[in-house]
């Protein structure tokens, strides 16, 4: 009996274990931010070991906004570090914050908050899977 318990456990472990790790391989792909004014925007998620790193690039008011991001895959909630670039920031914009995201469902949006390291700012962020 107790046998059967622990082979159970370890089942169960392993199923949960390679359901994170697909959970992380599906963030890998091309996205775009659906709450931002250029329709153009593009980010790159991908990973490296446990490492996500993304980077993104958009126009704001005529002007590059290139930006990365970096965080460990422990699951869900995702957390990412930003950082925008000196020379390509908005202006009146923090280089640097928090994004935190969930994935829908179906896998197809990641939704979440982005804080600027001061918390003066936050605002939602809604990403799109194109590929």
């Amino acid at each position: 009996m107790k046998k059967m318990i622990c082979v159970s456990v370890l089942i169960c472990l392993m199923v949960l274990a390679i359901s994170e790790s697909a959970s992380a391989a599906d963030l890998q792909g091309v996205w775009t931010k659906t709450n931002v004014s250029d329709p153009d925007n593009i980010t790159l998620i991908y990973r490296e070991m446990e490492d996500i790193k993304a980077i993104g690039y958009s126009e704001i008011n005529g002007s590059p906004a290139i930006w990365h991001a970096a965080g460990k895959f422990n699951g869900y909630p995702l957390r990412l570090h930003y950082h925008y670039s000196a020379e390509a920031t908005p202006a009146g914009w923090e280089q640097e914050g928090v994004m935190v995201l969930e994935m829908s469902e179906d896998g197809k949006f990641l939704i979440g908050k982005a804080t600027s390291a001061s918390g003066t700012w936050s605002g939602n962020v809604i990403f799109r899977r194109i590929r």
